[in-house]
């Protein structure tokens, strides 16, 4: 039975020889981080046991990363504190190499271990050693003896007709200048007269001397602006401008270069393009070609007018004086009304030698033309005429005065008032009234006043020579009845009878005196009255 067992128990031993090192209290070997190693000899062990101790470290060119553990512990769990994964590597800097002379350092990849960086010289230097230098595993660059020298020419050399303006040095660094100069009277070409040291060690194009000289030339149409009479040198310039009537073609400035002018003015005829056609005929120099000062003609058929200028002239730039004109149909317009009827032709369009009749109503006369007639210009030949009314004409003058209808209008029925300033010396002769009639002719002649008579002027006188003597006689009787009364005690009646008696004779002669006036003699007359007087008291 225990022979049968042995096997088993030798079988269990072998199992548990074969389990984890955890089983037993110990650690296996840490995972480290990429880039970190476990430092001595732990580095070949498998398993550690409990509470014992490895340190880590990083590869060459790299160093921990701030903050990882350096060591770690296997714990009681059989796991390392802390754990392994926190302890990181990271690429050791060489930092900056530093400047470099004349020229300046390239990183490609950085400054860290492994990187390679190139120094590059600047322009006009060259480099002596080794360019490129390496990021060591210590964190330091090798290299660095690479230097950087400036490029350096020879004395630049003379040149036909010219050389470097003195003093010459024996080198000339990159960059630096030499000016040459020409001799005599031979002039610098090119486009500098100054030469540089390149980077490559070699000068700049050199210039060149010659003798350089234009004669003026000949343009035709064309005159000179700006320059002298010549001869020129070189970049000497002159400028042109073509002549009235013609136009450029090309620069109007040439230069003096070393073979000659750098180009040529050329003036061609100045030609003003074709118009264009409207409805206007043109009636002179149509067809072309319309060159400078040309003159187009233009008209239009009857019963139009031409709307612009009927002349257009090619001007020195080339461009016409105006646009063409065109033609628009003559029309009149309305005429207006008046009092006058339009018989014929009214209600428009009114064109050219259109014609409006007109007329009266019976008995109004037609004042002004009784036709008008539309003219090329678009005017009436005269303005519209008008229908009077009937009426008298001005009667006239005389020396009658009119106090009455003088202002008119003489309608028929119109009354006409005359008088004569004093119509007892100037009696009116005629009707003191004229009327209008139906007909327009006055009822009669405008009256005229008398001029004074003589006999008139004399029966005035004897008249009034009459009225004195019978004033004087009544106061001589007067004065002798009242003698008588005063001087008798007769009765009243009896000195009337007496005054009757002896005046009954006088009542007859004065009768008679007015039935002698003017007929007889004025003389006689008077005799006769004062013969009647009283010669007693």
């Amino acid at each position: 039975m225990s022979i049968m067992l042995l096997p088993k128990i030798l079988g269990c031993v072998w199992i548990l020889c074969l389990l984890s090192p955890e089983i037993h209290g110990q650690c296996t070997k840490p995972a480290t981080s990429e880039n970190a190693v476990i430092h001595g000899s732990d580095i070949l062990k498998d398993t550690f046991d409990i509470d014992s101790a490895v340190r880590l470290v990083c590869h060459h060119g790299y160093e921990p990363t701030s903050g990882s553990p350096r060591r770690l512990v296997c714990g009681n769990n059989n796991t390392w504190s802390p754990g392994p994964e926190r302890f990181t590597c990271q690429k050791k800097s060489c930092g900056h190499p530093g400047e470099l002379a004349n020229g300046h350092y390239e990183f490609p990849n950085g400054v860290e271990f492994g990187a390679v960086i190139t120094a590059v010289c600047n322009t006009g230097h060259f480099a002596i050693g080794e360019k490129q230098r390496s990021c060591l595993g210590d964190g330091q660059w090798d290299g660095g003896n690479f230097v950087c020298e400036v490029v350096k020419c020879e004395p630049p050399k003379p040149i036909p007709n010219g050389q470097p303006r003195p003093p010459v040095n024996e080198m000339y660094e990159y960059g630096q200048a030499v000016q040459y100069v020409c001799n005599g009277d031979n002039t610098m070409l090119g486009a500098s007269d100054t030469v540089h040291c390149l980077e490559n060690g070699s000068w700049s194009d050199v210039p060149r001397c010659a003798k350089v000289v234009c004669i003026r030339p000949d343009i035709p149409n064309a005159r000179l602006v700006e320059g002298g009479s010549g001869p020129y040198g070189y970049k000497y310039t002159l400028r042109y401008e073509c002549n009235v009537g013609y136009k450029m073609t090309s620069d109007g400035e040439m230069t003096c270069l070393e073979h000659g002018w750098s180009s040529t003015p050329n003036c061609e005829a100045v030609e003003c393009p074709n118009p264009g056609t409207t409805n206007a005929i043109i009636t002179d120099r149509a067809g072309g070609p319309y060159g400078y000062s040309a003159i187009l003609t233009y008209k239009c058929q009857d019963g139009h007018r031409l709307v612009g200028s009927t002349q257009l002239k090619c001007g020195s730039d080339g461009q016409w004086s105006s646009k063409p004109p065109t033609c628009q149909v003559v029309e009149c317009p309305n005429p207006g009304t008046t009092n006058a009827i339009i018989t014929d032709g009214a209600g428009g369009p009114y064109g050219v030698s259109a014609i409006l009749t007109y007329r009266c109503q019976a008995g109004h006369p037609l004042v002004g033309s009784p036709q008008l007639t539309c003219g090329s210009d678009g005017q009436w030949s005269s303005k519209p005429p008008t229908c009077q009314a009937v009426g008298c004409p001005q009667p006239g003058t005389t020396n009658a005065t009119i106090y009455e209808g003088a202002d008119g209008p003489y309608v028929p029925g119109a009354v006409l008032e005359y008088k004569c300033h004093n119509e007892f010396w100037h009696p009116l002769v005629g009707s003191p009234q004229l009327k209008c009639g139906s007909d327009g002719q006055w009822s009669s002649k405008p009256p005229t006043c008398q001029d004074v008579s003589i006999w008139k002027i004399i029966g005035i006188a004897v008249l009034a020579v009459l009225v004195l003597v019978v004033v004087c006689c009544i106061v001589w009787w007067c004065y002798t009845c009242l003698s008588v009364v005063l001087s008798s005690p007769l009765s009243l009646d009896l000195v009337l009878n007496q005054f009757y008696s002896q005046w009954a004779g006088h009542w007859a002669a004065i009768g008679g005196i007015f039935a002698l006036c003017p007929t007889e003699s004025i003389s006689a007359a008077i005799g006769g009255i004062f013969a009647l007087c009283p010669t007693e008291r």
